[in-house]
């Protein structure tokens, strides 16, 4: 057998191309030229797929590879709500609509800074626009400490000393006499016989429901969050609804005759009258005065403003 044979076709085996029928032996096609499937048309098969796995293999080692992406780290807690807590708003302006209210020495992440307004959040949830300027410390564009904002955790504002004062101003109205000419007080009224006249209930006077709603409503001054703020409010006007219901009987009692009430009723029900409205109303002092010392800003302005 001649070398040629030997890498040839066998005999019988046609062109793969156009089906003729080549000599035994034959390496190509003698009528299109193809190459026949012999060793080797096999081996170099073999080569080039030899070549192209080499050719790879150098890419390989010399393409840069891609770093794999990795986890965002969660947001830290860099700043803390101020002790007597803080309103949030939907955007940076305090005319928008409000939020949730921030309790008092919370961690929070600032977001976002505009001026004087910081956009916070808590764990992985989104609150919304706060005064930077209360936050411990500060969050404001213009950097480091602003310029009468306190980091210290005790905080007197004035809601808080408006509702002691007339927590107070309750307690001593009760103690006061509530009929003119006599000596007599709130601790000697029945609650009750007030809103129902065919009760002869002695007990519980209200004298004691005042100071019991006193002394939860200067606890409450002294609390601070929301719901402290609710409690104060709700003291004050609880406090004031024996008050309200002793003078109208009071006035019903000296109704078609020619005796003023004012004449009647004594120096406490005043006191204790006013100050448990001042109470329920030193509730809403502090947001009212942070609504309006809050800057106003266009929410689409980027730069802000620096206080």
């Amino acid at each position: 057998m001649t070398p040629v044979d030997d890498v040839g076709t066998a005999e019988g085996v046609a062109c793969p191309s156009c089906g003729s029928q080549p000599p035994a032996g034959a390496v190509f096609c003698g009528e299109c030229g193809a190459a026949l499937g012999g060793p080797s048309s096999r081996a170099s098969s073999v080569v080039d797929a030899a070549a192209s796995a080499a050719r790879n293999a150098a890419w390989a080692l010399v393409k840069p590879s891609e770093p794999e992406p990795e986890p965002e780290p969660e947001a830290a807690a860099t700043h803390r709500s101020p002790a007597d807590g803080t309103q949030s708003y939907a955007a940076p302006d305090a005319g928008a609509e409000l939020g949730r209210f921030v309790d008092g020495d919370r961690e929070l992440v600032v977001l976002e800074i505009r001026g004087a307004w910081a956009r916070v959040g808590e764990h992985d949830e989104e609150i919304g626009w706060v005064d930077g300027r209360r936050l411990v410390p500060p969050a404001t564009s213009g950097g480091g400490t602003v310029s009468g904002a306190s980091s210290s955790p005790i905080s007197i504002s004035a809601g808080v000393v408006i509702g002691a004062i007339a927590a107070v101003g309750v307690i001593v109205g009760a103690a006061v006499e509530w009929t003119s000419g006599f000596s007599g007080n709130s601790f000697d009224i029945p609650l009750f016989p007030l809103f129902d006249t065919s009760s002869f209930d002695a007990d519980p006077k209200v004298g004691y429901v005042l100071v019991a709603c006193a002394v939860v409503g200067l606890v409450c001054c002294f609390v601070r969050n929301a719901v402290a703020a609710w409690l104060r409010f709700a003291a004050g006007a609880l406090a004031l609804v024996p008050i309200v219901a002793y003078i109208a009987r009071v006035d019903d009692s000296y109704s078609g005759t020619s005796i003023d009430l004012t004449d009647v009723l004594g120096a406490g029900v005043y006191v204790a009258g006013i100050s448990a409205i001042v109470l329920a109303l030193s509730a809403l002092i502090d947001p009212w005065l942070m609504s309006m010392r809050m800057p106003r800003i266009d929410p689409s302005d980027t730069d802000g403003v620096t206080m």
